[in-house]
């Protein structure tokens, strides 16, 4: 049986908690098989499948607004943006996440006019 997910309701914690709840019990907690290399990064990264989900949002966010006239390096870097945020949902004290994002931004600002 799935575990109980109210993912539209609740504090921002609550629904990432009820997604890694519902993906761990679709992939059914057994990782021995997996991959050491991606057993390590979830570590830091957190759940890909919760990771992907966050980062789409985020990025669905952007792409509602009139983006044709922005550069393409002003977009990638709102996206990669996008993604550490989601990673840094996940875990927050990995100030790796921190210093992706300031760097990303950095890389915006320098493709400025």
């Amino acid at each position: 049986m799935a575990p109980e997910s109210k993912v539209e309701r609740g504090s921002g914690a609550d629904r990432l908690k009820a997604i890694q709840d519902y993906y761990k019990w679709l992939d059914g907690e057994d990782m021995t098989d997996r991959d050491p290399l991606l057993q390590e990064r979830e570590k830091t990264h957190g759940s890909f499948p919760v990771t992907a989900q966050a980062a789409q949002e985020l990025k669905n966010v952007l792409h509602r607004w009139n983006t044709q006239d922005v550069k393409a390096v002003h977009m990638e870097a709102l996206e990669m943006i996008c993604l550490k945020m989601a990673r840094a949902l996940q875990n927050p004290n990995v100030k790796d996440h921190w210093d992706d994002i300031a760097g990303y931004a950095k890389l915006g600002a320098e493709a400025c006019e």
